[in-house]
C-alpha cells in the first residue's frame, strides 16, 4: 500500500475508495492496512452498506466492536470472506 499511496500521512482513503474493485480487494485481503479498528463510517464503506447496517450487525454480534471504539478490521474481513465464498448473507432471506 505504501507504494500506491506514498505519503507522510497515515493511510486514510475516502469512503468511496473502499467501493472500488481495488478497494474491495484490499478490504478482503488486508482489511485496513493501517488500523486494527475503524469507525462505523469506514466499516460501512468497506462492507458496502450503511452505517445503520454496521450498527445492526455489531448489535447482533456479526461484527466485533473494538474496546477502544469502532469495528475491528478482522471482523470486517471475516464478513467479506463469508460473502466471497458464496455463503449466504445472514440478513438475506429467500422468499418462496
Amino acid at each position: 500500500m505504501s507504494a500506491l499511496y506514498p505519503s507522510d500521512t497515515p493511510f486514510d482513503p475516502p469512503a468511496g475508495w473502499w467501493t472500488t474493485p481495488f478497494g474491495q480487494a484490499v478490504a478482503r485481503r488486508v482489511g485496513h492496512p493501517a488500523a486494527v479498528a475503524v469507525p462505523s463510517s469506514a466499516a460501512a464503506a468497506m462492507l458496502g452498506i450503511t452505517r445503520q447496517g454496521v450498527h445492526d450487525l455489531a448489535s447482533r454480534g456479526k461484527l466485533e466492536r473494538h474496546p477502544d471504539g469502532g469495528i475491528t478490521t478482522a471482523s470486517i474481513r471475516a464478513r467479506l470472506a463469508g460473502r466471497a465464498t458464496g455463503a449466504p448473507h445472514p440478513a438475506r432471506r429467500d422468499h418462496a
